[in-house]
């Protein structure tokens, strides 16, 4: 009997049972949010009869059934959240009508087959989340038509295929997650163009080949992963220009070459973790003025020479991880100085000497590994 009713919000309540096919009577509603509440059953196809609809949330219920094609007659629609429930099916291609679609969420759910390449038709779409389904096939190049988008989120899928050139043409991009897929091949240059990104997360997939020196220009990037996947070669000095760079995790991989002098650079980094590589050279004392550094762990590589003590005014640090390389000397009396340090590695090298006595200071470490090396002396030392 509510025909005039405009907007309808029972967001964040405990209503249980479905949704009523009567909704579909609601001629004028312009919104429509029900998400987070317990609601089951199936999303109704009378829902494509509120053609003034211009936001419709669902997310967090426990829906189940398919995404109905008369979603497609929303032709209003700018925001559409159906995220966290278990619906089942396919994504509809005649979700591809709804041209003026902004914010499309259908993460976490059970959604199968592909994406549509339709879809490319929402010409002014500013977000898209599909993380956590089931989908396959491969990334659309037609997204490339998405030059508005800033967040673009098919993460923890089965998308196989390339990287495609063609996202480096969405340079308003500031957000770009395709974690854990089977994508392979190498990284395309174009990406480079994307210097608006603060987040690039590529890990668990297959790609390979070298780094591109272009991905140095994204001036933006925050956090950037390439862990898992089967790149090859030196870190580009260009990375150097990332001084924005606050974590860079790249384990797992056959990375070669030593650290870029250049990586000193990076002022805001907290997490460097490039363990299972095969990375040469020495630890450089210019990394002891990562003054924001909270985790550094290199272990499992093939790196010689000393640990600087440069490194014993990071106060910051909490983890530290160089075991199984080559380094060799004495450990440093200055690491007793990272008061906030929980966690040390140090096995499998070639170190020698004693344990400093300022080491029993380190009154929040937890864990401490010094296996197969060549220490000797006084085993513990406390702190006074």
């Amino acid at each position: 009997r509510l025909t005039a009713l405009e907007q309808f919000s029972v967001l964040g309540n405990d209503f249980v049972g479905t949704l009523p096919t009567e909704l579909g009577q609601l001629s004028l509603l312009l919104s429509l949010d029900i998400h987070g509440n317990s609601l089951t059953g199936t999303l109704p196809t009378e829902l494509g009869k509120m053609t003034a609809l211009t936001w419709l949330s669902v997310s967090n219920n426990s829906l189940t059934g398919t995404l109905p094609t008369e979603l497609g007659y929303l032709t209003a629609l700018t925001y559409l959240a159906v995220d966290t429930n278990t619906l089942t099916g396919t994504l509809p291609v005649e979700l591809a009508k709804v041209s003026r679609l902004e914010n499309f969420f259908a993460d976490n759910n059970n959604l199968t087959g592909t994406l549509p390449a339709q879809f490319s038709e929402w010409t002014g779409l500013l977000a898209l989340s599909v993380f956590l389904n089931g989908l396959t096939g491969t990334l659309p190049t037609e997204f490339g038509a998405w030059t508005d988008l800033e967040s673009l989120e098919v993460n923890q899928n089965i998308l196989t295929g390339s990287i495609p050139t063609e996202l480096g043409l969405m340079t308003a991009l500031g957000w770009l997650n395709v974690n854990t897929n089977t994508f392979s091949g190498m990284l395309p240059t174009e990406l480079g163009r994307l210097t608006k990104l603060t987040y690039l997360n590529l890990y668990s997939n297959y790609l390979e080949g070298t780094l591109p020196t272009e991905l140095g220009q994204m001036s933006s990037m925050h956090e950037l992963s390439f862990a898992r996947n089967a790149f090859t070669g030196s870190l580009p000095t260009e990375f150097g220009k990332l001084t924005n760079l606050e974590k860079f995790i790249a384990f797992s991989n056959g990375f070669t070459g030593t650290f870029p002098a250049q990586l000193a650079e990076w002022k805001a980094i907290k997490i460097f973790s490039v363990h299972d590589n095969r990375f040469t050279g020495t630890i450089q004392a210019a990394l002891g003025t990562w003054m924001a550094l909270e985790l550094f762990a290199v272990s499992d590589n093939i790196l010689r020479g000393t640990l600087p003590s440069e490194f014993g005014q990071l106060t910051a640090l909490k983890y530290f991880d160089v075991a199984i390389n080559y380094l060799r000397g004495t450990l440093p009396s200055e690491f007793g100085q990272l008061a906030a340090l929980t966690f040390l590695d140090v096995g499998r090298n070639h170190f020698s000497g004693t344990f400093h006595k300022e080491w029993g200071q380190l009154t929040n470490l937890q864990d401490f590994y010094a296996y197969d090396n060549q220490l000797s002396g006084c085993l513990l030392y406390t702190s006074d």
